[in-house]
């Protein structure tokens, strides 16, 4: 009786154990938020409400990390993020932070496949879905027509510029690379434009020789992905900090 006693007791802690470390494990698998902030200055702006200075710390940040390359900002949603693209496997920042330690949340980040500088036809950035709302989870609010023409601005910043993208749709896509499907050799593939303009939430001419930025995260099924197709429109040229 005593043995069984102290069997039941050893299972019950073991039970407890395992539901604690799954317990955290499960808390940070959905409310990590890569703990990017610190980087992040306030950015100034001039009587045009043009950003004119840097708003990235960036002598800390690549310093940190310099797989790192640029940073994206959505005024009106949480995005406000580091991207990376990895020096070692492909998809190291899909559960590495920005010290490259592991965390569930992971990074915004590019494949080596694009540039680092944008200038590819199309730039694919991908995040996860946080059910805290970090990461990408926002770009589920595009869903919304209404959402779409009241948030519809992407900043990239880098070092010495802020690129501007119009966020013209919004939808699903299948889970297939993007960049492997299509043919970005000689400018945007017109089936991807094809593609594109099926979710277009605003009217946008599309030609073969714009650069789209299209953003990328789970759907909530494994055969899906949600998307975010901004264009290019201008760069703004900014003070090194």
């Amino acid at each position: 009786m005593r043995l069984k006693k102290r069997i039941t007791e050893i299972l019950r802690i073991l039970l407890c154990a395992v539901f604690i470390v799954s317990g955290g494990l499960l808390f940070e698998m959905h409310l990590s938020d890569g703990n990017m902030q610190q980087y992040r200055k306030i950015s100034s702006k001039n009587k045009k409400n043009v950003l004119i200075n840097n708003a990235i710390d960036w002598g800390k940040l690549l310093k940190t990390n310099p797989d790192v390359y640029a940073w994206i900002e959505v005024p009106g949603t949480s995005i406000d993020y580091a991207i990376a693209c990895a020096s070692e496997e492909e998809n190291f920042y899909l559960y590495h932070n920005v010290e490259k330690k592991i965390e569930f949340s992971g990074m915004i980040f590019s494949q080596k496949k694009n540039a680092r500088d944008f200038s590819d036809p199309v730039t694919v950035l991908y995040g996860h879905n946080m059910r805290n709302g970090s990461m990408f989870a926002d770009l589920n609010k595009y869903e919304n027509p209404h959402f779409l023409n009241k948030h519809d601005v992407i900043y990239i910043y880098q070092p010495d510029r802020i690129l501007v993208y119009k966020i013209f749709s919004a939808g699903e896509m299948d889970n297939r690379n993007i960049l492997d499907v299509f043919d970005f050799s000689a400018g945007i593939d017109p089936k991807y434009i094809k593609v594109v303009k099926k979710n277009m939430g605003k009217k946008m001419q599309l030609k073969k020789t714009e650069h789209l930025l299209t953003l990328s995260t789970c759907a909530g099924v494994d055969t899906k992905r949600r998307v975010v197709h901004g264009k290019f429109v201008r760069k703004i040229l900014v003070y090194k900090n």
